[in-house]
């Protein structure tokens, strides 16, 4: 059928409607009209695929990487779409996600800041970490989106610079992996490492060091970060710089409480307006973070390792008297329980970093039954060609 694309959907697809029912359709841009084609249908929704442009967007571009459009290959849902066209569809979904799951009183408070969606440049080659598995025909492989089908793939232009160096789908490899095996290729600072499962290898094809060097820009200097190479980093190669410089110009406080802290990106700086605690649940980021920490020169420093939920902070009370609690949760977000239990420690300003929409949405909303307001919000595309954005959202306890 042939139909008017309306909006953009929090998935990375677009939404229209035919005779009341809402369908869901894959490489579209709103304004758009498009011949689609449906794939699966339910009793009020459907989703579909683009077949034919017939008016297509001025927002609409070649693919940025032909092979994994070709192939449905997931993680590039919107590289048909323009850098400035990405940056517009995510405002658009937040606000959306604001209204529809935040609801009205955030929405309105979000409105009243305003916040688009910062771009981080125009050069695609942005991912410092890649992620495959070895197909049973011995190469590098990847899911069809929504799928458990591994294909293998020849190409990858979405990775930084440093990725060519490694070789990656040269033969050379194979006698070092099997079918099955986890593939990591990281291009940290310095020479670009391998993982074929747990075990790093440099560019020469040669044991290497199982750590790797992060530089962060402060905005007034670089600091060196030592990670795990197994360990969490933030994949866009401008993306810790730009949240460490985001989340430092919100931070005020002589008692802070991290959640979620990871490596230590945002421990070095906050250690250096108070006295701070962190809690991570992953004993090799806590590890890390110690070792960030003391290289760094970071003081009134405590930094424990341990699952993050209401019960754990239950331990602690509203007369340990925090200023700041600041979390970075992953993708499922916060959830209602935690965020209940940081809102009784009454922290005078709380700063949540989100990857994923509508958790925020969900965590924002109740923290506003408990008496906080939305003061402050920043979008940073660090998931370029892809429907996911790096939220930093202030929470002020309301006066």
């Amino acid at each position: 059928m042939i139909v008017t694309i309306e909006a953009p959907a929090n998935n990375g697809e677009c939404v229209t409607h035919v005779d009341g029912k809402v369908i869901f359709v894959s490489k579209a841009i709103w304004g758009e009209r498009v011949e689609i084609e449906i794939v699966r249908e339910k009793k009020k929704f459907a989703w579909a695929k683009t077949v034919r442009l017939l008016d297509p967007s001025p927002l609409r571009r070649p693919h940025i990487w032909a092979e994994g459009e070709a192939k449905g290959i997931g993680g590039c849902e919107l590289g048909h779409v323009t850098v400035d066209g990405q940056s517009q569809w995510k405002t658009q979904v937040i606000a959306n996600q604001m209204r529809k799951i935040g609801g009205r009183v955030l929405a309105e408070q979000f409105h009243k800041i305003g916040s688009d969606v910062r771009e981080l440049g125009e050069d695609p080659r942005t991912r410092t970490r890649v992620e495959f598995e070895v197909h049973a025909s011995g190469q590098p492989a990847m899911y069809r989106a929504g799928t458990k089908e591994l294909v293998p793939i020849e190409s990858m232009p979405l990775a930084a610079p440093a990725f060519t160096d490694l070789e990656v789908f040269s033969e050379r490899w194979q006698t070092l992996w099997v079918p099955g095996d986890r593939l990591r290729a990281i291009m940290p600072v310095g020479e670009p490492r391998l993982l074929i499962d747990s075990v790093a290898y440099s560019a020469q094809g040669e044991r290497a060091k199982p750590s790797v060097i992060y530089e962060v820009d402060t905005g007034t200097k670089k600091l060196p970060f030592e990670v795990s190479a197994t360990g969490f980093w933030q994949p866009h190669r401008d993306g810790a710089s730009a949240l460490y410089q985001t989340v430092m110009k919100s931070a005020r406080g002589e008692k802070i409480l991290e959640l979620f802290s990871g490596a230590g990106l945002f421990s070095v700086g906050l250690s250096k307006i108070g006295q701070l605690t962190t809690i991570e649940g992953s004993e090799s980021a806590v590890r890390d973070a110690k070792n960030n920490l003391q290289k760094l020169g970071a003081q009134n420093v405590q930094a424990f390792s341990g699952k993050i939920s209401a019960r754990t902070l239950a331990e602690f009370s509203s007369k340990d008297g925090f200023d700041l609690i600041v979390l970075d949760p992953p993708r499922a977000g916060a959830g209602i329980p935690l965020i209940r239990q940081i809102s009784a420690l009454s922290p005078a300003r709380i700063i949540y970093i989100a990857c994923d929409i509508a958790a925020l949405a969900r965590d924002g909303k109740e923290l506003l039954t408990h008496g906080y307001e939305l003061s402050g919000h920043t979008a940073l595309d660090l998931f370029p060609n892809t429907y996911h954005v790096e939220q930093v959202a202030v929470f002020d306890k309301a006066k």
